[in-house]
């Protein structure tokens, strides 16, 4: 094949100059495998260590910081940050005029699609009236890669989900003056399960983030 073999090394971290042959074929591949040496917090990096399995080359990358880890008192369990349940009227410029408007449940601040029709869509504005961090809690209940929720912040699209999904979440860091819409977009034809995308919760946090 006219390839020469200069000399033979295991893996080809064991040497910088040229590739390495040994009966034609180029030396090893290398495989890696990971360490978590230090778990990512909502406050903290983490680390994790990458090994070669095939020499001692490794290095370490870091863990993104995690969202806050909220308990059923509003309080993060990791570095006690308070949430509390955003008032539509205090924190927000809200906005929900669509044909089908979203409903929202008096007892527990949920806000829940109310369009069924093929095709339709609807969905609810809210423009920030303070700095604050936001914790939103979402569930979905459609037809699978077809009728989907969708969360822009400023126009830029940040949540797609459908299906059947629970308790999913999404936190951000909002400025006074930045805008959230919220849409249930139904395709041409057909439905699953309730037909439903709901905001189960949302909270907010004005003290910072913790750090």
């Amino acid at each position: 094949s006219g390839k020469t073999m200069l000399y033979y090394v295991e893996c080809v971290h064991s040497h910088t100059g040229e590739w390495t042959y040994k009966d034609n074929e180029i030396c090893v591949t290398p495989e890696f495998s990971t360490n978590v040496t230090r778990e990512a917090t909502c406050v903290e990096e983490g680390e994790v260590e990458v090994s070669c399995k095939n020499c001692d080359y490794k290095y370490t990358e870091s863990l993104a910081i995690t969202d806050h880890s909220i308990e059923a008192d509003n309080k993060c369990s990791v570095c006690e940050m308070q949430f509390s349940p955003t008032s539509l009227s205090n924190d927000w410029t809200f906005t929900n005029n669509s044909p089908s408007p979203f409903e929202i449940n008096s007892l527990t601040g949920a806000i829940s699609s109310t369009n069924k029709t093929d095709g339709s869509i609807s969905d609810f504005t809210m423009e920030a009236m303070n700095d604050m961090t936001v914790y939103i809690v979402y569930s979905t209940s459609t037809e699978f890669n077809w009728d989907k929720l969708r969360i822009y912040l400023n126009g830029s699209l940040i949540v797609e989900e459908s299906g059947e999904r629970m308790d999913m979440h999404i936190q951000l860091d909002i400025s006074a003056g930045d805008i959230l819409v919220f849409e249930y977009a139904k395709d041409g034809s057909s439905s699953q399960g309730t037909d439903t995308v709901t905001i189960n919760k949302i909270l907010v946090s004005t003290t910072g983030s913790g750090e």
